[in-house]
C-alpha cells in the first residue's frame, strides 16, 4: 500500500527530504514507522517519541490508514 509521508523538524533532516511516497506492508501508523525506519535508519532512534497524524488529526498506533493517505511524522515539541 502506498502512502505519502511528510517529515517535520529534525526528522526532515534525518530523512533527507521533506516528503516522499512509501510502500508500507501494514496500513497502520506502526506499519508506516516500520517502513520509514527501515529506509531511514537514523530515524529509528527517535521512533518511540514520534507522533503520527493522518490528515489534520493525531492517530493511535493501531489506527487504519487508507491507501494514498498523507501521513505526517511529528517530532516531540517543547515550549517555554
Amino acid at each position: 500500500m502506498q502512502v505519502f509521508v511528510e517529515y517535520y523538524g529534525h526528522l526532515r533532516r534525518a530523512a533527507g527530504c521533506s516528503a516522499e511516497s512509501l510502500e508500507v506492508a501494514t496500513a497502520t501508523p506502526e506499519g508506516v514507522l516500520d517502513a520509514v525506519c527501515e529506509k531511514h535508519t537514523t530515524i529509528g532512534a527517535a521512533r518511540d517519541s514520534i507522533a503520527v497524524a493522518v490528515g489534520d488529526s493525531l492517530v493511535a498506533p493501531s489506527a487504519i490508514i487508507d491507501e494514498g493517505a498523507t501521513v505526517a511524522l511529528l517530532p516531540p515539541v517543547a515550549g517555554g
